[in-house]
């Protein structure tokens, strides 16, 4: 079950392993899915915005959109939450494992958003300012579909 993420079962004990299958994140108002799960869908999201920025244009049908992100961030939020709730020591180690992992190959293929677009787009969607939250909400993928997509809308707004 959890050989689906490379090296993940290799830094967590049997017990932790269950401890985060047992552990339930709110991800709408009527469902539920296990941390577990949740670390896998990043890991899972982050690999595929990487592919998509090597090898996809946003007129592939298909290919995500800057919406996709969004939603990938979302769930990025929901671990950094639920890692403050659950025992430093489990939730040190899977702060841990995610920077080096799915987040360092989040880095590798965005940059930091200094136009602030994807800020602006993601911050009147949310009515928020997401611009002042975690460091993943100022990141742009470098090509793309999410990127054609955010360059586009940049265009329609005049920006």
């Amino acid at each position: 079950m959890w050989s689906e993420i490379p090296d993940f079962e290799d830094n967590f004990s049997p017990a932790e392993l269950f401890e985060l299958q047992e552990t339930r994140v709110s991800i709408s108002t009527d469902r539920e899915i296990s941390l577990i799960d949740l670390i896998k869908a990043w890991t899972k999201d982050v690999d595929r915005l990487e592919w998509e920025h090597r090898s996809t244009h946003a007129s592939d049908p298909g290919s995500w959109t800057v919406w996709d992100y969004i939603s990938a961030l979302l769930a990025r939020d929901r671990i950094a939450d639920i890692t403050t709730l659950i025992p430093d020591s489990l939730g040190s180690k899977i702060r841990a494992w995610v920077e080096k992992k799915p987040d360092a190959k989040l880095c590798s293929f965005t940059q930091v958003d200094n136009s602030g677009i994807f800020s602006r787009f993601a911050s009147e969607i949310a009515e928020e300012d997401l611009f002042s939250k975690d460091w993943w909400w100022n990141r742009v993928p470098v090509s793309g579909p999410v990127h054609e997509d955010l360059e586009e809308w940049a265009q329609n707004m005049g920006i």
